[in-house]
């Protein structure tokens, strides 16, 4: 709920939840402790809540299949109202705050009603900050929820507190998370080691308070484990079956409990203990021996945010246990991860590509595009839907979300329906439009950064702590398996071409032995700058991107150092409602996204000069600045306060040429020769408004050249000699464009996939489409029927709702520069769920509904988008052709020898067919 609605209806809203799911008020979340702990207090039973909710999903699904009545109708539609007066949680609110700051802190001081509930502010995280979003919870429950929630602890034993370091580790328990074992820990101080005479380039306040930077050889102090514990394979088995995990063993495990948030590696530090330390106990942070038997999870201090707070382990698990609180998996490594990734323009703009390595670069993506635009049936199916191992039609059917991907392994002649040909069409289109800006594939994945495991077991059992790896090399499952001689490693959001890295990839006996466990991660080494280098990161759960592309590996500069400046301390402060609510508002409106925007500016510019010019050094430094600011930046999250770059970098300064001396009109026309107050030309392709506005401007400076000048505007620019007239025409058409148009090496890439010939045809052309195959059969579709006529009638409403709702969304992009557009997202599902019940109001049993929507979609309707038809009756679809159908189809992997055989992205694949051996 947004701040403006509140104010607008002075503190108190009335509404109810068919009006609040209309207006966008009812949000989907998933579970979380936050959650239990309100069924705590309530004393409401999860488990007779689920067992009640599979019932009346059950019982209402049952109906849908029965021949229609008004009795079943009626029934459905209750059946649907207890499932959503049990899915409904009224005393939790997320508010946006959308206006100015003081509004934000008038409705946390003045608190407001919804229904009678009065809300008040309870926490957020630096995540939902950066959203402009905190959570409320209804006033009745707020004490004792505070109570659980500080685990024992209160105001006067916190004492004075970094306020966004507390709001952060007090809303983990809002964060979505599956429940776990709760196990036997033993926490040990952070190892705090001192890498020295590292050569970096320091950021630096001068004397009038601005930023500069200087080389620098310093000794540097690192945080080897920041975020990071080791959890024993025996406990990590036990999470696993947990979370119900059986066809693979995760290698990392984001975890969430009281004041406990970090990545815990699996790694047999039990079996180190035994036969490399020698040991059976360990030293915990508060100077107590624990024996390793009875030790499951080894913590260390920053991952227990609030240790210093408690005597010791045991005080606090006393509390643990007595607020009933447990332990949470927030996130697991894939099974498998990705085989390809795609890149970033930040990825591709600090490195030091030509026009024909970017070429080569993005002709992997390129010919990607061409096959699936192709409309040959394996590879669209490998594009919607990817390739499977051992697994039945059914079960592959299960994983998959998008029923016209369903609809394509059963039947091909469903990619003759021009819904479904549209679909596909708008989709490579926008998959072309995410190579314009840079997201070309290239072979690697994000994953979990990890420091050196076994340098961890050295540390907590007393041995010098050495580890496997040494200085600039890594280690990680994949490249290793893959002869991989170097890596490189990326981290967003990244502003300096400094940021980058490439890493020589290790491994011996040792490692294979004890890193075996780690099927999936990149494992850095504690003995270099890798991670200052990644924009500081930790090891809480950071991914990395790492590939072993040729082209990125050339493209780095390994030469360039990496950045960092002294971090500022905050100040801590009392921990109060207002002190709170304050500090909320001084983490609104983060400028991540313009300091990215400026550094892709400013490396735009610089590659229109040579490297020894004045203008490529000062923009050198201010892409490097930028690193502190953008650090500045995502800091302001965690309560420092947000330095903004000079206002000179993105406005220029203004000159009188009457008043201002030589020097000084020489200085600022070098100031705003650099100025990043236009955005690169590739970047029309992110924000529809920038290539609105682009187009507009240079279709009137056409229209105005064949006027004055009798020729075509790029007629003129080819021209070889110009008038004074001619030269003052063009240099205004520059002047006033709204973009830049160098050559830069992301506007060449732009321009380069405009250029190609997607040859999208096979979806845009027209094909005969016999829509019955999507139908039943079984029920006769009489259009003179009333019960057609109320269905037809129900779906014109709707679709006038649907359209004004993709209007209005694609105003919205056109706006306010939203990219991201997707038919099939909340609001769709919510529509959908609404039309779905009023629908089984009239026609009770599903299959009959669905052939009456299908016949009215392509006869009545037929102009019209299929998405309401696919949302509300997309599974009765499929099993219609499931049923017309005696075989299934879909992709598996292969060898290029195999004569059936399709290649796609690097690999090799077949249709595989499978009998459906239920097809009556």
């Amino acid at each position: 709920m947004k701040i403006s609605a509140i104010i607008e209806n002075n503190y108190t809203i009335s509404t109810t939840f068919d009006e609040a799911k209309k207006r966008g008020w009812i949000v989907g979340i998933g579970d979380n402790q936050l959650l239990k702990f309100i069924r705590d207090i309530k004393c409401i039973d999860f488990d007779k809540q689920i067992d009640k909710l599979e019932q009346l999903y059950k019982y209402r699904d049952s109906l849908k299949a029965q021949p229609k009545n008004y009795e079943n109708s009626q029934l459905i539609l209750d059946y649907q109202k207890q499932i959503n007066n049990i899915l409904y949680i009224p005393d939790i609110i997320s508010v946006q705050a959308d206006t100015i700051k003081s509004d934000y802190l008038n409705v946390c001081n003045n608190k407001f009603t919804v229904n009678n509930i009065t809300y008040k502010r309870l926490c957020a995280g630096a995540g939902q900050l950066r959203r402009n979003t905190v959570l409320f919870i209804n006033e009745i429950l707020y004490d004792q929820l505070m109570e659980i929630m500080l685990c024992g602890l209160n105001t006067k034993r916190i004492g004075k507190i970094n306020l966004a370091k507390f709001s952060a580790y007090h809303s983990l328990y809002s964060s979505s998370t599956n429940t776990i074992s709760t196990p036997r820990v033993c926490v040990v101080k952070d190892l705090e080691i001192i890498l020295p005479k590292q050569k970096i380039d320091w950021i630096y306040e001068t004397e009038n308070k601005e930023r500069n930077i200087e080389e620098k050889i310093i000794d540097v102090k690192q945080n080897v484990w920041d975020g990071s514990g080791l959890v024993s394979l025996e406990m990590a088995d036990k999470w696993n079956e947990d979370l119900g995990i059986e066809d693979y063993t995760p290698s990392a495990y984001i975890v969430r409990s009281a004041w406990i948030k970090g990545l815990c590696i699996r790694f047999d530090w039990k079996r180190f203990a035994t036969e490399v330390a020698h040991k059976d106990y360990i030293i915990d942070a508060w100077g107590n021996k624990k024996d390793i038997n009875n030790i499951d999870v080894v913590l260390t201090t920053s991952q227990f945010k609030m240790w210093k707070k408690y005597n010791d382990w045991e005080e606090y698990i006393e509390y643990h246990t007595k607020y009933n609180h447990v332990w949470g998996c927030s996130r697991i490594n894939k099974k498998e991860d990705d085989f390809l990734t795609p890149l970033n323009y930040q990825y591709i703009q600090s490195n030091s590509f030509t026009p024909e390595s970017i070429k080569k670069l993005a002709n992997f993506s390129v010919e990607w595009i061409k096959k699936v635009a192709s409309g040959k049936r394996i590879y669209v199916l490998l594009y919607l839907l990817g390739s499977y191992h051992d697994k039945s039609i059914e079960e592959i059917e299960k994983e998959t979300g998008m029923n016209i991907v369903k609809a394509l392994m059963y039947n091909d002649k469903i990619l003759d329906d021009p819904y479904v040909r549209q679909k596909i069409y708008k989709s490579l289109e926008k998959k072309i439009t995410q190579l314009k800006i840079g997201k070309l594939l290239v072979e690697g994945s994000y994953e979990f950064a990890i420091t050196d495991p076994y340098m961890m077991c050295e540390y907590i059992f007393g041995l010098a702590p050495k580890g496997l790896l040494q200085a600039e090399q890594v280690w990680n499952r994949r490249w290793v398996d893959k002869g991989s001689k170097e890596i490189a490693i990326m981290r967003s959001p990244l502003v300096s071409p400094n940021e980058n890295n490439v890493l020589s990839v290790h491994t011996d006996q040792k490692c294979e032995e004890w890193f075996s466990e780690i099927k999936s991660g990149v494992v850095l080494n504690a003995w270099d700058t890798s991670l200052m280098r990644a924009s500081d990161g930790d090891m809480d759960g950071d991914l990395l991107l790492s590939t072993d592309n040729e082209y990125i590996l050339t493209a780095v500069n390994r030469c360039l150092n990496p950045i960092t400046y002294e971090k500022t301390i905050v100040k801590e402060q009392s921990l109060t409602y207002k002190n709170l609510s304050k500090m909320d508002t001084k983490s609104f409106n983060a400028k991540i996204g313009f300091i990215t925007n400026l550094a892709t500016s400013f490396i735009g510019l610089r590659e229109q000069y040579e490297p020894n010019t004045d203008e490529y050094k000062e923009l050198t430094k201010r892409i490097n600045l930028l690193r502190f600011h953008q650090g500045s930046a995502i800091d302001a999250g965690k309560g420092n306060v947000f330095i903004p770059p000079p206002k000179v970098w993105s406005k220029k300064l203004k000159i009188d040429y009457k008043t201002d001396e030589p020097e000084v009109i020489k200085h600022k026309r070098f100031i705003n020769r650099l100025t990043g107050n236009k955005k690169l030309y590739f970047m029309c392709h992110i924000y529809p408004s920038l290539m609105k506005e682009y187009k507009s401007h240079k279709e009137t400076y056409k229209r105005i050249c064949r006027a004055m000048f009798g020729c075509r505007f790029d007629e003129l620019l080819k021209k070889g000699k110009y008038t004074d007239k001619e030269k003052k025409f063009i240099r205004n058409y520059y002047r006033y464009l709204p973009v830049k148009v160098n050559k830069s090496i992301m506007n060449q890439l732009a321009w380069y996939i405009e250029d190609i010939d997607f040859d999208l045809k096979f979806f845009k052309k027209e094909k005969e489409f016999d829509y019955t195959i999507l139908m039943d059969s079984t029920y006769k579709v009489n259009s003179d029927s009333k019960i057609y006529k109320k269905i037809l009638n129900v779906l014109k409403k709707y679709h006038r709702i649907y359209e004004l709702n993709v209007h209005e969304k694609r105003n919205m992009i056109e706006t306010f520069d939203y990219y991201e557009e997707d038919e099939d997202d909340q609001e769709l599902s919510f529509l959908c769920n609404e039309i779905e019940n009023e629908l089984l109001a009239l026609c009770s049993n599903k299959l009959e509904l669905a052939d009456y929507m299908i016949s009215i979609a392509y006869n009545e309707l037929k102009n019209k988008s299929k998405s309401i038809l696919w949302n509300v009756c997309g599974e009765q679809v499929v099993e219609n052709l499931k049923r017309k159908s005696e075989k299934g189809y879909y992709p598996i992997e292969t060898t290029p020898d195999d004569c059936d055989s399709y290649e796609y992205l690097g690999k090799y694949y077949k249709l595989q067919e499978e009998n459906i051996f239920d097809n009556i």
